[in-house]
């Protein structure tokens, strides 16, 4: 039976931090023990409307279902991508589709792998689209922590990073110690920072209400009472994350602006919209779907005229039109 040793994670290691990764680390699969509090938070609906967390439970629950030979995992972190900086974008989206360029990282990793270990009988790369707990997975390799904000947490790296995990049929004898303890202490900032109250408890989410499945995830217009609270918000959100302690010699000092004034953004036909996002995440929601946060954007920027929103309050597509008669609403009961 194959076997994850001292020497095969060294050299794991290396490697990945050679492909750009921060750091790996292996992880036995078994029942994991998070399953509970998530089965509990999908069971009472906060997870909704993102109906796809509902399915495949039995391979959250235990992601050795996935295959019939897996037996451990090894967990990746990130950086998030570079490539430009903007205020209406949340950092991990800030370059080329992460979902791509990992993947092609790990494929690069596994081929070097079998050529150095030998073939391996079995492996599922997972990054962010197989149903598997991958921060519950990433707190049990001991390289962090699950926060109050329920992002991953690493204290030499912050939460600003991508996880993504390798699935072998390699057995792997973890130490008998336990998970890494629990570094956020009486701090509550990224609670108290959410401008929707999204947070049911620490650590747990209404999915509903938090910004990030309002503009990425929603295909659908957004209530009127959240505009003024997703103020710089066109693509996901940085909040919980930006207040954290853990972050802040992580924070981007970068005051560049990649993308124009929200007055010339709208005033983009399509396909000059799409291609400043060509190749990016920024395409999950759709064109109009992005449009309609960026019209949201500009309705609390006093530099953006209302003959712009009258304009789109007749446009072809109901999403666009709809949230324009909302802000033309919302701005007259201001006068």
């Amino acid at each position: 039976m194959s076997r994850l040793n001292d020497k095969i994670i060294e050299w794991l290691s290396a490697e990945a931090i050679e492909l750009g990764f921060l750091e790996c680390a292996p992880v036995s699969l078994k029942r994991d023990p998070n399953f509970n509090s998530y089965l509990d938070w999908v069971d009472n609906g906060h997870h909704k409307p993102l109906a796809y967390l509902e399915k495949n439970l039995d391979k959250r629950e235990n992601p050795s279902l996935l295959g019939d030979k897996l037996k451990s995992a090894i967990v990746f972190l990130h950086p998030y991508p570079k490539e430009f900086n903007s205020k209406y974008v949340a950092k991990y989206a800030c370059g080329r589709d992460y979902h791509k360029s990992i993947k092609e990282k790990m494929f690069q990793l596994s081929d070097t792998f079998s050529k150095q270990w030998g073939q391996i009988e079995e492996q599922k790369i997972c990054v962010d689209t197989v149903p598997i707990l991958e921060r519950s997975l990433a707190q049990q390799s001991k390289m962090g922590w699950i926060g109050k904000n329920g992002c991953f947490i690493s204290r030499k790296h912050g939460s600003f990073t991508l996880l993504s995990v390798w699935l072998l049929s390699y057995e792997y004898d973890e130490p008998l110690s336990e998970i890494n303890s629990f570094h956020c202490g009486k701090c509550t900032r990224c609670i108290e920072a959410c401008p929707t109250d999204a947070f049911l408890e620490p650590g747990k989410i209404n999915t509903s209400k938090c910004i990030s499945t309002l503009t990425i995830e929603n295909r659908h217009t957004i209530d009127k009472k959240y505009f003024n609270k997703i103020l710089s918000s066109a693509f996901g959100c940085d909040i919980c994350q930006d207040v954290c302690p853990w972050n802040k010699k992580h924070l981007s000092t970068d005051d560049e602006e990649y993308l124009p004034d929200l007055k010339t953004l709208l005033s983009l036909d399509e396909k000059e919209f799409r291609d400043y996002f060509r190749k990016t995440p920024l395409d999950r929601p759709g064109w109009t779907g992005l449009k309609r946060n960026f019209l949201i954007l500009a309705s609390n920027d006093p530099n953006v005229p209302d003959s712009i929103f009258k304009n789109y309050s007749s446009h072809s597509n109901e999403l666009l039109s709809i949230t324009a008669k909302n802000i033309l609403e919302l701005r007259n009961e201001q006068i």
